[in-house]
């Protein structure tokens, strides 16, 4: 009877043409000296804008030190506008140590909720790994 039920169900879904939608998920990260290594750009920013443009946000940035792969003192990246399609949820004034990826054909790096990126107040133990990274400086100054 039970297997009886399981069929019918799934019999409805298929007709009604029901899609099911994934959540995020994400594989352990490593630690931060490998993260490092992996990605295009590792950097502190304050967010200053995030702005919303179909599934997608662009986030503009303040940057504030740089590990790896960032020299301009203002810098946009991209990510989902949803955190089930694994997109970093940004907060206006908030600052973070960014870990992001530069995909293939993107005109900008990309943040991911399953990279080490995170609140610069919570980023303790990446720091302690990290080190100091340098200032960014605007161009001129």
């Amino acid at each position: 009877m039970q297997t009886r039920r399981f069929g019918l169900l799934a019999a409805t879904v298929t007709l009604l043409g029901w899609t099911v939608s994934w959540a995020c998920d994400c594989a352990p990260n490593p630690p931060p000296k490998e993260a490092l290594k992996k990605a295009s750009a590792v950097f502190s920013a304050k967010v200053v804008k995030i702005e919303e443009a179909g599934a997608q946000r662009s986030v503009s940035l303040e940057v504030l030190r740089a590990w790896k792969g960032v020299e301009e003192k203002k810098l946009v990246v991209s990510t989902a506008k949803s955190s089930a399609s694994c997109g970093y949820g940004f907060q206006e004034g908030k600052t973070y140590l960014i870990y992001a990826y530069k995909e293939d054909k993107a005109p900008m790096l990309r943040v991911s909720l399953c990279s080490r990126t995170q609140a610069l107040d919570k980023a303790e133990g990446d720091l302690k790994e990290l080190g100091e990274g340098k200032p960014v400086v605007e161009k001129g100054k």
